[in-house]
């Protein structure tokens, strides 16, 4: 697995429709490590952005968020994703010259490392 190659165009993107559907968004929050995602992101300009299915101070990889993955503020939490995730597509889509900085950035990187 590979590490994670951030991509602040896509960034800047998912962070306005973020904050268009009120929802916060914590800059400077970047995860190294070797993931599929980090394979990913190797290949194609990728983001990630987490959001909130489970209260706080609950341990990942625990009974309690498993339970609460289920609950109806996950669900809408995920509806919420999801709608960020189609209107990122969209602006991508509808304005080539985001697409085409997203593929220069990731170029930039790829060839820094």
């Amino acid at each position: 697995m590979e590490n994670t190659l951030p991509n602040e165009v896509l960034a800047g993107i998912v962070r306005a429709n973020l904050q268009a559907e009120g929802i916060g968004f914590e800059d400077g929050v970047f995860l190294p490590g070797s993931t599929d995602f980090g394979n990913v992101s190797q290949r194609v300009p990728s983001f990630w952005f987490m959001l909130q299915t489970h209260r706080a101070g609950i341990n990942w990889h625990s009974r309690a968020v498993t339970d609460e993955a289920a609950s109806d503020g996950a669900h809408a939490a995920m509806m919420q994703g999801a709608k960020v995730l189609a209107m990122s597509c969209i602006d991508l889509f509808l304005n080539r010259e985001f697409a085409q900085l997203a593929r220069d950035e990731f170029r930039r990187r790829q060839a820094s490392t």
